[in-house]
């Protein structure tokens, strides 16, 4: 009897170890488990998976550390916000795509939103899609890349913690995300809101909302609101609206009965609502819709018309450069005629990812240089406090290129830090930005040089960087 008890109780360990095993390697398929192994092998490279409704979500790591997340849908999701948060107008985002053209969306709302705001609200939507990436599905693929130069970097964080946060609001949310939660109603509760993100999500419910229909106004993203929702729902700040009975069967009354239809009654009914009566549409018959103003200032609009999140983000080396200046057609003076829109560029060629790398590439060449100099002659990690030095100590028109830049102890500079503090200003402004930073840079960096080196030293430094300026394309 012993025996047979020690046997089952074997047999059900085994059970409980191939059942933990086979846990194991389903999470290794998900892109929960696949990022978090990402992050702890500190690669390099861009990280795919898809988000629940399909769209693709791809995170950038460099060394392990997450430091960009973009999503085919972040233009439309970063005007949702602006929209909901009342800064920005549906007739204003008609304008301001007209403007943009095929041009990153995010790139022109620095023209019309406060830099600070535009800022956080990248920052949150780098969050979402982090989160959006653990909550989906395969497949999951991930690219190894040198080096990362992409948009709206993300960087000063601590990658371990925002997993551990983002996964618990992921977890929490579970119960809210399915679908049969989604359509139910809430409704304001007895209590009153604590803060004011609680306040500005409680202010959407002075009629019952749908949890969908909530998520669609929030001013905040998707599991920013789940997160908000769940802590209301806990202190009755919000509540859920009753599910109702089935609606009463409606029954004829035996006073009233129906009337007896006959097939004359259909020949004398007038059926002229079925008649094509579409003869003409629009102005003077033309057959084309207009949107009217009462439609542009409307306070919702479907911005899948607008921003169609299946079109991708054109990067910089797809620039085709400036449009031509096309005449207007000959018109009389009339305000029905027609009149050609003129589209005009009359910036330089964007930037690209690659031009940008090498011209750094030649900026850390020079600082190498130095700081190995120095450290020859002033002793080893006096090259690197001499360039910080030089980061520091920039003019002010520069400053925002090497905001919170630091220096290695081979005295180069981080190029992702230098990107994402470029990325901040409009795209129009970015080589200008570059090209007179760097060589600002490099020319106090040779003039320190010169103060402090004797001649053998400065000779070699200078024979070592000797076509820096046209090597930067100046």
């Amino acid at each position: 009897m012993q025996n047979q008890t020690a046997e089952n109780a074997l047999a059900a360990a085994q059970s409980d170890q191939q059942s933990e095993a086979g846990r194991r390697i389903r999470l290794k398929e998900s892109p929960r488990r696949k990022l978090l192994d990402s992050h702890e092998e500190q690669l390099t490279g861009c990280f795919s998976a898809a988000r629940r409704d399909g769209v693709g979500v791809k995170l950038y790591l460099n060394d392990g550390a997450i430091i960009a997340a973009h999503a085919a849908d972040d233009d439309e999701g970063i005007v949702t916000r602006l929209i909901s948060r009342g800064v920005l107008r549906p007739a204003q985002v008609v304008e301001i795509r007209h403007h943009a053209g095929e041009e990153p969306l995010t790139d022109f709302l620095f023209n019309y939103v406060d830099e600070d705001m535009l800022t956080d609200l990248l920052y949150d939507r780098f969050r979402e899609n982090v989160a959006q990436c653990i909550a989906g599905k395969g497949p999951v693929a991930f690219d190894a890349m040198d080096a990362v130069f992409v948009s709206n970097l993300q960087l000063g964080h601590d990658t371990d913690a925002l997993l551990k946060t983002i996964d618990a609001i992921v977890e929490r949310a579970d119960d809210l995300v399915d679908a049969r939660s989604l359509d139910r109603k809430l409704t304001l509760g007895e209590a009153a809101p604590r803060e004011t993100s609680e306040e500005l999500l409680a202010s959407l419910l002075a009629t019952p909302l749908t949890v969908a229909e909530l998520l669609h106004d929030s001013p905040y993203e998707e599991y920013a609101t789940y997160d908000l929702l769940m802590d209301m729902l806990a202190d009755a700040v919000v509540e859920f609206v009753p599910e109702s009975a089935a609606p009463p069967k409606l029954v004829t009354p035996p006073s009233a009965p129906l009337p007896e239809v006959t097939n004359a009654a259909f020949e004398d009914h007038d059926l002229s609502m079925f008649a094509d009566n579409d003869y003409s549409r629009g102005n003077n018959g033309d057959g084309h819709f207009v949107k009217t103003q009462d439609e542009l200032d409307a306070d919702r609009v479907d911005l899948r018309d607008i921003l169609s999140p299946d079109r991708p983000a054109l990067t910089a080396d797809e620039d085709d450069g400036p449009i031509a200046l096309a005449a207007a057609e000959d018109v009389e003076d009339d305000d029905a005629a027609p009149v050609r829109k003129i589209s005009m560029n009359f910036s330089g060629p964007r930037l690209s990812n690659e031009e940008a790398e090498r011209k750094l590439s030649v900026a850390n060449q020079v600082m190498s240089e130095l700081a190995s100099a120095f450290d020859e002659v002033r002793g080893k990690g006096f090259g690197q406090s001499q360039v910080q030095l030089l980061l520091d100590g920039c003019p002010s028109e520069f400053a925002v290129l090497f905001h919170q830049v630091e220096a290695t102890t081979e005295g180069q500079i981080s190029n992702n830090a230098i990107l994402h503090n470029l990325r901040r200003r409009p795209a129009p402004e970015h080589r200008s930005l570059l090209n007179k930073g760097l060589a600002d840079l490099i020319n106090r960096a040779l003039s320190a040089a010169v103060e402090s080196l004797d001649e053998d030293h400065i000779d070699a430094l200078l024979e070592n960087v000797a076509g820096y300026h046209q090597r930067l394309g100046l």
